[in-house]
Parts: C-alpha cells; sequence; structure tokens
C-alpha cells in the first residue's frame, strides 16, 4: 500500500504566536495550566522545547496508521491543539474512512484543534470532546464538529 508523503509531518499549521510565558522575571511562579495563556503558544513551545518532537510526531503517525482500517475511529487522548491528528490524517489513504477523536482537558487547547482541522484540507470527519481528569469523556461533546 502506498503512503502519503512525510516530509511535511510536525509542521502542522500552527495558531497563536511564539512562546514567552517564562520570558520575564517572575516573584512567583503558579501552577502550570493549560488555558488561554499556554494554548496560544503551545505548538511553538513544543517545537523549541521537547527534543526530537518532530520526529516523535512522524514517528507516531506512521504507526498509528498501520492500525488504521474503514469504518473506525482513530482516538488522540489528550489532542492538545490537534497536531497529531492532523499527522495522523496525512499518512491514511483518503480512501480510507476513518473518524477522528480528540480528547483533551483544556478548551482553549479544542478551541486552537478545532481550528486548525478547520483551517487545512483535512477533509476527515471529527470530534474534539472535552475530557474530565479522569480520563472518562464528558457526556457533552465540544461544538468543534467536523
Amino acid at each position: 500500500m502506498d503512503k502519503p508523503d512525510t516530509t511535511s509531518l510536525g509542521a502542522a499549521p500552527k495558531v497563536g504566536g511564539r512562546d514567552k510565558l517564562f520570558g520575564e522575571r517572575r516573584e512567583r511562579i503558579d501552577d502550570f495550566d493549560f488555558g488561554a495563556g499556554t494554548a496560544g503558544v503551545f505548538d511553538d513551545m513544543l517545537d523549541r522545547s521537547v527534543p526530537y518532537y518532530r520526529e516523535i510526531q512522524r514517528m507516531t503517525a506512521e504507526l498509528s496508521a498501520d492500525y488504521a482500517a474503514d469504518g473506525t475511529s482513530v482516538y488522540d487522548l489528550g489532542c492538545s491543539t490537534g497536531t497529531t491528528i492532523l499527522n495522523i490524517a496525512a499518512q491514511i489513504p483518503p480512501t480510507t474512512d476513518v473518524r477522528f477523536i480528540g480528547l483533551d482537558y483544556s478548551p482553549e487547547m479544542l478551541e486552537i484543534a478545532a481550528k486548525k482541522l478547520g483551517s487545512t484540507s483535512f477533509g476527515r470527519p471529527f470530534e474534539l470532546r472535552h475530557a474530565v481528569s479522569t480520563g472518562c469523556a464528558s457526556s457533552r461533546p465540544s461544538p468543534a464538529r467536523g
């Protein structure tokens, strides 16, 4: 089976700016959260602070695509801004009927994921859900659906 080109893996469209969350001296460092401030710079933060992030994305996408089958769903637990969903989808042949479901604790991350999935030629059915800290999806899906 031919696989799509992998040269752009990990280079999903970025939404937001450059990470400068800790660029200024602070008297007190508060608990890290995944709210609007972090969500807005998350893609840049990962690219610059996680060693081999793009390679991890490439490997995850290739391995996941090997198991995607017609009529199934691919779940991304902790989907953040949707980068992994985009990368996995790029590795699955367009003729394979797969639905993507992204779960994340941060509504702000889900909002950015919805923008990224909606602003690309994604072309796959998807649903983004707010997940509670126990790892269970809430019964109320987010309004972001494709």
